[in-house]
């Protein structure tokens, strides 16, 4: 007897295409051994508990892999992050990255065959657009849902998507998708309204430079850590040398981004991106003169000022 064919339908391709690509992140945390009432002398063991848990989805061939910064914002040492593929493997995750003020993260994990997902342009997507939301809650298999984007960035009061589909529990983190599959934001929120089921995204090109340029964001993270921990030192430097430090390590990371990449780096682009902006505001906000972000201007091209640009930059 033959068997009656039927063809797949766009969501059951899309599910194929996309579902190895989108993972499960767990953030497990380490609780000490407490007494035995029984036996006083004797301590329980101490045993991993899960604190967090979300969504993500891979960017990279070698292991990146993008998540909320929510869902892993601990962060601390005795805490650790499992993230399970849609196949169940389970591998250990490290933090790579999380920005300071945007609800985005990136992890990293062993690896060079894992398959990221293809970057899309957040920029055209318009209002009653067609939209796939993937996650993978509890690591049980990956949920998808589809629906309409129902707003979209204003620049001003709304800085995400908002869509009708359903960004179940556990989907932080994962990714909203477009007609042919590519990424076009990462869900940060689902809520529930007098009108029905209202989900959030950050649009992909709020954060596309760092994913394109990873190790230089990472760098940046570092060397204004370094910078705001000499600054607070017993015999701290002077905002001077703070600044001059920033603008010598910049060189030093972009040269590096050019070297490992053979390609052009957009200077300009990273220095205009708002973790960029943050670091700076944050090492100059006493600073009285304008000259530093005079300076600024003048050698990176960008607009620079001493006032967040937008109501999503927080302090931390």
């Amino acid at each position: 007897m033959i068997e009656a064919y039927t063809e797949k339908t766009p969501l059951e391709r899309t599910v194929e295409r996309v579902a190895p690509s989108v993972v499960s992140v767990k953030v497990f945390k380490e609780v000490t051994g407490s007494i035995d009432p029984k036996s006083p002398e004797r301590a329980q063991e101490s045993h991993w508990t899960p604190t967090a848990e979300g969504s993500g989805f891979f960017v990279s061939k070698d292991g990146l892999i993008v998540t909320n910064r929510h869902v892993v914002s601990g962060g601390s040492q005795d805490e650790a992050l499992v993230v399970q593929l849609d196949s169940k493997k389970k591998l250990t995750a490290e933090i790579f990255y999380i920005d300071p003020v945007r609800d985005f993260a990136l992890l990293k994990v062993a690896g060079t065959k894992h398959e990221p997902l293809t970057i899309g342009d957040s920029d055209k997507v318009r209002r009653g657009a067609t939209i796939t939301i993937a996650g993978n809650p509890l690591g049980v298999g990956g949920s998808f849902s589809q629906g309409t984007v129902t707003s979209v960035p204003d620049g001003h009061e709304q800085i995400s998507f908002r869509t009708d589909a359903d960004i179940r529990s556990g989907s932080s983190g994962g990714v909203m998708l477009n007609t042919k599959d590519e990424v076009i934001g990462i869900n940060t929120f689902a809520n529930l309204d007098s009108t029905g089921s209202i989900g959030g995204a950050i649009p992909i090109n709020e954060v596309k430079v760092i994913i394109e340029h990873p190790r230089v964001f990472q760098g940046i993270q570092a060397l204004f850590q370094e910078i705001r921990t000499q600054r607070e030192a017993e015999e701290p430097i002077s905002l001077e040398q703070a600044f001059s430090f920033a603008l010598q390590g910049l060189e030093i990371l972009f040269k590096q981004e050019l070297s490992a990449q053979g390609r052009e780096v957009s200077m300009k682009k990273i220095m205009s991106d708002s973790a960029v902006q943050y670091y700076f505001r944050q090492m100059l906000r006493s600073a009285r003169s304008s000259k530093y972000q005079e300076a600024l201007e003048k050698k990176f091209g960008v607009s620079f000022s001493s006032q967040p640009a937008s109501k999503r930059e927080t302090t931390e």
